[in-house]
């Protein structure tokens, strides 16, 4: 820690003393005019430097250019001396990072050279996509500060570079420059600081980097140099700061190193380096060193390397990260009489308890071992430290309860415990370390409210206790913090996450120094309290993801330094106040997924500084026209979708926001013609017009200016025109295509590699896929999503599926493809959706989805395939959760083997030729035997964009949607087949199971009497089969059935009684021998249907049964009428006997042959 303080200060302090004490800054220097000619090269500079943030508005050809922002002028010749033209870095709130002021970008101007006297030049912080640093740079020889570090620099380093020989700083740090290091780095001899941190510099580092004996700051860390250390870098004598870490030296650290003995600050490590006890002996003679840290390395076999770092003097701090120590070595006696910090990140200790060594080190103040895999209780040994001031045990597998122990380290001022599985509650105790000043107990399973006593912490500045479980009213916990001394330091205080409830109440504004603050993902409900615009100094307020209502306090509008403000996912149902265009430092703002009316550009049109805005899926309504737009000039992301706004612009609108990356305006109204200012926004990754009521076709010049988009959807509009000659061609990776739901003709456009998501469904593309499929242009496509769906295309598929081998989802659905599908497709090997519905495909089952086991929907219904469905369709498709083979020509019996299939949702093999039972083993399809709490409202997959999209199922010839919620649906559906036998009783076990539909079959038999055990049935239709017996009881018990129909059978009886089967129509039971509701006839004892038997017992009560009357006279004359001609006459006796021969000849002759 004070080794690295030492470096900054030093640092520092250089760079105060570097410029001339003649110099002055902007307004000081005001009584001095600027040279005519330095003045226009700056003018000519500003010309070609892209300037979103304006931060040269002042550079003016009317203005003293020593007056302007960023300029230094000698305070006498009025020479320009430094430009400071760096970007300073974004600022972080929470993990988030919102960037400030824009960076400059463009180009770097050779009307440099004009400024004679220049010697001091920032360049960092900015995005120079990756040009190379001009050589005119090495002819500024008066130079002797350059920074153009994270400056998006790319290429090699110009040759001319190194003969800037008065430099005494240079930093180059953090850009993608590559190449080797020329020896002419010699050449800087007067050079001090050195950093070339974080490129991609290869080769080996030159010898004569030793002549730069002026050099106090060297890191060349983070690249791919290799080969050997140069041992000259033992003559750099006055060298305080050394980094070598992280390249691919090898060989041995040389022991000239040990030559340094103002070294101070040493990096080593994460390469090919051999570190045993011998080699770390040259550093040992580093008398000044302080801070070491050692990345990366093998110490495992190294067994006293602890014994032999004690050694140095003066070393205060450790730093070891990713180390392997798993020979585990605990060493009897330990004496670090200097060391205060010792950090261990990412190691592997070879036990999962701390080692026992720490401990001996009672001297530390500062002790970090974030993310080792320790596990188990927070080891007690730590507290014989009883110095520690800081302690980060962070990202472990600590499972235990926060020891009491702990909270007697009195001289505790951070305690970081976040990311373990720390169980129970907080002990009232923590309140006795009253030094702490950062707190963070996130992402554990801690229980139970924050103490009391937490109020009497009264240094402490951030309290973070989210993803826990609270379980704890917000209004609690706001009382514990404004009533004690916490309440006069708390400056962020993080609780997402923490299953809080309850309202906000007036003490949320006695936190008065509050800056952060966020209490998203919690169930807080009610309004928002008026005092929490009483946090004057809030920058960062998230109280997104909970139940809040009602209306948006004026209040909010007194935060005049917040700059994040996100609402989104609660149910606020006001409009927005006027008064929030005064929150003018905002550069974040999500309002998105609420209640919100009213037009919300009357109110945030003034929020000059906004780089992002979320507004979609509100209720925002009205006309949106250039100037409510006009001030976004920094605007980056603009989602405001799913709204019911209206855009009014001239065609040839140039929209200020010039900066934009993500536009997202579905749902608006922006036709009725192609919004062809969009064409104007350079720096666009995003695109989303869909559902924008865009009429006509898409003007040719906008496919060439999509290079840079990643996300394009135009999806659900009405545009049309021909695009057979368009290339859609992104060079972005992973880039997604959306023209869905259109008019657009003609064959389908040319798609570049790169596009990942392809969907042209729903338009009128017609003729061939051949060019669109097998274009060799660039061979491999990338795409994992295929959506040709509802065109006219038309003939044979083209076998070329080599090319698409990362294809996940292929949906060609609504064609008028022929033909077979090749066995080549095998070669897909991702497949997880095939959709081929409603074309005329032919051929047996798809073989070569044998060893698809990874495929989850099949549909290949409404074609022309036949055959047999094969057996091995149960083990090749373990995961498959949809198969429709409905209206083809399939035959043979059901296999049971499709029980195997445990994980399938919805099988539709309806409209075939299908013959044989329904397999009894269906009570073992697992997804259907549980009730739906267990299934996912979403099928899901990896690649795009982890949804299965599956089109509207058709169940008993009703659509039904389920794109929402597929996840929930299981069907089964057999009808119009020849299946016979008896339904199974197993099949009532499916308790899981919405839809049936077995009709129009063969069955016989009764319906299984526990029907009613399938609770979850919505539709039920048995028709048109041959079954039989009395509609079971049991069925009155479906109260979820919206669809039933039992109609054409022979069943018999009176109808269940029970409220949601009286309420179907009387059709469901036609063709039957039933009675009772919803049928008119009476199932009384007065009823038509006993009048048999009521006259049958009236004529036995008279004595006459003329039923057997009747059957006796018909014997009696049917007897008589065949017997008594062959009794009473020959020649019909022997014409009947003959008969009777001839008949039985014809028998045995048939039965023979």
């Amino acid at each position: 820690m004070d080794g690295s303080y030492n470096i900054v200060v030093f640092i520092f302090v250089w760079l105060l003393t570097l410029s001339n004490v003649d110099l002055c800054i902007c307004n000081a220097s005001s009584e001095v005019q600027c040279i005519p000619i330095e003045r226009d090269a700056l003018l000519k500079m500003k010309c070609h430097l892209s300037d979103p943030s304006n931060k040269l508005v002042s550079w003016s050809p009317h203005e003293n250019c020593c007056n302007w922002a960023l300029v230094v002028c000698h305070n006498i010749t009025g020479h320009v001396l430094e430009l400071h033209l760096t970007t300073p870095p974004p600022l972080e709130f929470n993990d988030k990072t919102i960037y400030g002021a824009t960076m400059f970008g463009g180009e770097v101007h050779p009307s440099l050279l004009d400024l004679k006297h220049l010697n001091y030049l920032d360049l960092s912080g900015n995005d120079f996509a990756y040009m190379q640093i001009p050589d005119f740079l090495g002819l500024m020889t008066n130079l002797t500060y350059l920074n153009l570090s994270d400056a998006g620099f790319g290429g090699s380093i110009p040759l001319q570079f190194w003969n800037l020989s008065n430099l005494i700083y240079l930093d180059l740090g953090a850009n993608s420059l590559r190449g080797s290091i020329p020896h002419q780095i010699g050449n800087l001899s007067n050079l001090q600081y050195l950093d070339l941190r974080g490129n991609e510099f290869n080769g080996s580092i030159p010898h004569q980097i030793g002549k730069l004996s002026n050099l106090q700051y060297l890191d060349l860390g983070v690249n791919e140099f290799n080969g050997s250390i140069p041992h000259q870098i033992g003559n750099l004598s006055n060298l305080q700061y050394l980094d070598l870490d992280a390249n691919e030296f090898n060989g041995s650290i040389p022991h000239q190193i040990g030559n340094l003995s103002n070294l101070i600050n040493l990096h080593l490590g994460n390469g090919l380096l051999s570190i045993s006890v011998e080699n770390l002996r040259p550093i040992l003679t580093l008398s000044s060193l302080q801070y070491l840290e050692l990345c990366r390395l093998n110490l495992s076999n190294t067994h006293d390397w602890l014994q032999v770092l004690h050694s140095l003097p003066s070393l205060r701090e450790l730093h070891l990260f990713g180390c392997d120590f798993t020979h585990h070595y605990e060493p009897s006696t330990l004496n670090f009489s200097s060391l205060v910090v010792l950090d261990i990140f990412n190691s592997d200790f070879g036990t999962l308890l701390i080692p026992k060594w720490i401990f001996q080190l009672k001297k530390l103040v500062q002790l970090q071992l974030d993310d080792n895999g320790l596990q188990g209780s927070i080891a007690k040994g730590i507290q014989n430290l009883t110095l520690l001031q800081h302690l980060d045990l962070s990202q472990n597998m600590f499972n235990s309860s926060i020891p009491d122990w702990l909270y007697s380290l009195s001289h505790l001022k951070s305690l970081i415990l976040s990311h373990n599985i720390l169980v129970a509650s907080i002990s009232s105790t923590i309140g006795n370390l009253t030094s702490l000043v950062t707190l963070d107990l996130t992402g554990n399973l801690l229980e139970g409210p924050i103490p009391i006593s937490v109020g009497n912490l009264c240094n402490l500045k951030k309290l973070a206790f989210s993803y826990n479980k609270g379980n704890q009213q917000i209004s609690e916990i706001l009382k514990i913090l404004s009533v004690g001394c916490i309440s006069q330091a708390l400056e962020i205080f993080y609780m997402s996450g923490s299953h809080l409830c309850g309202y906000l109440t007036e003490q949320i504004g006695f936190l008065k120094n509050l800056v952060e603050l966020d209490l998203s993902q919690n169930t807080i409900q009610g309004p928002i309290h008026s005092s929490l615009g009483d946090l004057a100094s809030l920058k960062y307020l998230d109280l997104s993801n909970n139940a809040i209502q009602g209306a948006l306090p004026s209040s909010l509008s007194n935060l005049k330094t917040l700059i994040y403000l996100s609402l989104w996912n609660n149910s606020i149902n006001s409009s927005i106040p006027i008064s929030f265009g005064n929150l003018t430092s905002l550069m974040y703002l999500d309002l998105s997924e609420n209640q919100l009316v009213g037009n919300p550009f009357e109110t945030l049109r003034s929020l000059y500084k906004l780089k992002t805005l979320f507004l979609e899926y509100n209720l925002f309504e009205g006309v949106v026209r250039e100037a409510h737009l006009v001030n976004f000039t920094q605007l980056q992301t603009f989602s405001a979708d799913k709204n019911k706004l209206t855009l009014k612009a001239d065609p040839n609108w140039n929209p200020s926001f010039q900066l934009l990356r993500r536009l997202s305006l579905a749902s608006w109204d922006i036709g009725p013609h192609f919004p062809s200012w969009i064409q104007s926004l350079k720096h666009l990754w995003y695109l989303d017009i869909s559902e924008t009521e865009t009429f006509y076709s898409i003007p040719t010049l906008f496919w060439g200016t999509i290079g840079n988009l990643e996300y394009l959807n135009l999806s659900h509009n009405h545009v049309d025109g021909d695009l057979s000659n368009i290339v859609i061609n992104t060079t972005a990776p992973y880039s997604v295509v959306d023209l869905s739901s259109n008019k657009l003709n003609g064959q389908l456009p040319y798609v570049s590699q790169n596009v990942i998501h392809i969907d042209l469904s729903s338009n009128k593309f017609s003729g061939s896929i051949a060019n669109f499929l097998c274009h060799k242009q660039e061979g491999i496509k990338w795409s994992s999503f295929l959506n040709l769906a509802s065109n006219n295309l038309s003939g044979k598929i083209p076998d070329c599926w080599l090319t698409w081998p990362e294809l996940q989802t292929m949906n060609l659905e609504n064609n008028h493809f022929t033909g077979i599908l090749h066995t080549t497709m095998a070669s897909l090997l991702e497949l997880k959706m095939l959709n081929v519905r409603n074309n005329n495909f032919s051929g047996n089952f798809l073989s070569f989805l044998k060893n698809k086991t990874n495929l989850i929907s099949l549909d290949l219904g409404e074609n022309q395939f036949s055959g047999k469905v094969p057996s091995w369709v149960g083990q090749s498709f373990s995961s498959l959760k949809i198969l429709i083979l409905r209206s083809n020509k399939f035959s043979g019996p059901i296999p049971h083997q499709i029980c195997n299939m445990s994980v399938l949702q919805i099988l539709d093999l309806a409209h075939n030729e299908l013959t044989g039972y329904i397999p009894k083993c269906v009570k073992y399809l697992s997804a259907m035997l549980v009730i739906n709490s267990t299934l996912e409202s979403h099928i899901y997959f990896e690649g795009s964009f982890g949804l299965l999209l599956v089109e509207a199922l058709l169940l008993k010839g009703r659509v039904y949607d389920y794109s929402t919620n597929l996840g929930l649906v299981t069907s089964i559906d057999l009808s119009s087949n020849k299946l016979s036998g008896e339904i199974p009783k197993e099949l009532t076990r499916l308790k899981g199971l919405h839809f049936l539909n077995l009709s129009n079959n063969q069955f016989i038999g009764q319906i299984p009497q526990n029907i009613g055990n399938m609770e979850s049935l919505e539709s039920l239709d048995f028709s048109r089969n041959q079954l039989s017996g009395e509609i079971p009881p049991s069925m009155s018990k479906l109260s979820f059935l919206s669809l039933l129909n039992l109609s054409y059978n022979d069943l018999r009886g009176k109808i269940p009684t029970g409220t949601q089967i009286q309420s179907f129509e009387a059709s469901s039971f036609v063709g039957n021998d039933l009675c009772g509701p919803p049928l008119n006839n009476n199932c009384s004892s007065n009823s038509s249907n006993n009048k048999f038997d009521k006259d049958r017992e009236v004529d036995h009560v008279k004595g006459i049964n003329w039923f057997f009357v009747s059957m006796a006279l018909g014997f009696i004359v049917g007897f008589w009428a065949a017997v008594g001609p062959v009794i009473f006459s020959a020649s019909w006796r022997y014409a009947h006997f003959q008969f009777i021969d001839r008949m039985w000849y014809k028998l045995q002759s048939h039965c023979y042959y």
